[in-house]
């Protein structure tokens, strides 16, 4: 009787985030950017908080995902890596430019994903951010690093750490650097990461290529 071939696949989410990423993208956009938030208000309006908050959440876990591919690939050929992956690999590749956006990215993620929490003294008339100060519970080494006490904004990205105040410009940024450090693993470990040729299928039933889509909506 002949045995059955076996194979070996790694459970890494990877690229499959990309779907609702998209459609999630598609739907925020479709919406009109609200004209009555101003830089300095407490908060943006319900749904650009709830889509923003979504996307950029699916983002840095896609990432996290293919980083943790990236730390697979290093056990096998190089032994035992740190657990915390987006750590593993700033140590491995302390040239990579992004390094201190990858980390805002990150903090961003935890301020939504722990809901760190602000409060926050406004102005009711105008929605105008008086005064913020952070939850004690909240925040650890890599928020004090990154985050600027007085904007509550991080240090060179500039993303809204208040989260009901996150937007699509907030996703803008995010989806840069989740990019940038996709295209970087892809030419250093290609083909065991590789997403320039990835496709996605959406609701209009037509193929499109991920690069194009972030492109779209980052710019």
């Amino acid at each position: 009787m002949q045995q059955a071939s076996q194979d070996k696949v790694i459970s890494i989410i990877g690229g499959d985030y990309f779907y609702p990423i998209s459609i999630l993208l598609e739907t925020l956009f479709s919406f009109e950017e609200p004209n009555d938030v101003q830089e300095t208000s407490v908060q943006t309006n319900h749904i650009q908080n709830g889509y923003s908050s979504a996307i950029c959440l699916l983002l840095v876990a896609a990432l996290e995902s293919f980083l943790a591919r990236f730390a697979y690939i290093k056990t096998s050929t190089q032994g035992e890596t740190q657990k915390d992956f987006r750590e593993n690999f700033k140590e491995k590749h302390p040239e990579f430019i992004y390094k201190k956006e990858l980390d805002e990215i990150y903090v961003l993620r935890d301020c939504l994903i722990h809901n760190h929490l602000l409060t926050l003294d406004y102005n009711r008339l105008t929605m105008e951010k008086l005064k913020a100060e952070k939850d004690k519970r909240s925040g650890d080494k890599k928020y004090d690093q990154c985050v600027d006490s007085v904007t509550h904004k991080t240090k060179i990205l500039e993303l809204n750490v208040n989260p009901i105040r996150v937007d699509r410009h907030d996703v803008k940024k995010v989806i840069k650097i989740v990019k940038e450090t996709l295209l970087f693993l892809e030419d250093k470990y290609k083909p065991q990461i590789q997403i320039s040729d990835l496709m996605l299928r959406l609701s209009d039933s037509q193929d499109k290529k991920l690069l194009d889509i972030l492109d779209h909506y980052s710019s």
